[in-house]
C-alpha cells in the first residue's frame, strides 16, 4: 500500500514538473513574442492574439458613461444610477458641466463678502463686550465676598450673577 501511494505520489510530482517546464517554456516564447517564432509555427503566438483581441473586444463593446459630478467611468447605466443616489443626491453638488459652463471671476462678489465679514465682526464684537461685563461684575461679586462686608442682599445679588453667567456659557457651547 505505502509502495503504491509513494509510485502514485512520485508520478503526480513528475508530471507537475514536466508541466511547469512546458509552461514556462511557452510563457517566455510568448513573451519573446516574434523573434524566437515565424508567422507559420503559431499556436503559442495565436494564444496570444487571441487573448489580447478578446479583451479589447469586450472591454469596446460597452458604451461608457461618465459621472456628471464627479467624472466616473461606468460601463453600464445601472451602477451610475447607484453611484449618483449613494453619493450625489444627498449632497448639493454641481455638476462638472455647470462648472465649466460658469464664467466668474474671483472678484465677483467681492462687496457682498466684505459686508458678511463685517456683520461677523461686529457680532463677535457685541458678544465679546457682553461676556467681558459679566465677567467684570462677577469678578467683583467674589472680590467683595473675600473682603466679609457684604449684606445678605449682596449675597443674593452676586449668586444670581454667577449663576447667570454659568447658565449662558453651557448655551453658548450648545
Amino acid at each position: 500500500m505505502n509502495y503504491k501511494l509513494a509510485d502514485f505520489i512520485s508520478n503526480y510530482l513528475n508530471e507537475q514538473k514536466l508541466l511547469t517546464e512546458k509552461y514556462t517554456r511557452l510563457f517566455n516564447q510568448i513573451k519573446l513574442g516574434d523573434s524566437s517564432f515565424n508567422k507559420s509555427s503559431g499556436p503559442q503566438l495565436n494564444l496570444k492574439k487571441r487573448s489580447h483581441n478578446q479583451d479589447y473586444l469586450y472591454n469596446s463593446n460597452k458604451e461608457k458613461t461618465n459621472c456628471q459630478y464627479c467624472g466616473k467611468q461606468y460601463t453600464s447605466k445601472m451602477p451610475l444610477r447607484n453611484h449618483i443616489k449613494k453619493y450625489h443626491i444627498q449632497e448639493n453638488y454641481t455638476s462638472k458641466n455647470e462648472l465649466s459652463t460658469k464664467q466668474s471671476t474671483p472678484y465677483d462678489d467681492y462687496d457682498e463678502r466684505k459686508q458678511d465679514y463685517s456683520r461677523r465682526e461686529d457680532s463677535y464684537n457685541e458678544a465679546d463686550e457682553e461676556l467681558r461685563q459679566k465677567l467684570l461684575k462677577n469678578v467683583q461679586a467674589i472680590e467683595k465676598r473675600e473682603n466679609g462686608n457684604q449684606s445678605m442682599v449682596e449675597k443674593q445679588d452676586q449668586e444670581f450673577f454667577i449663576n447667570g453667567l454659568d447658565s449662558d456659557q453651557s448655551s453658548e457651547v450648545e
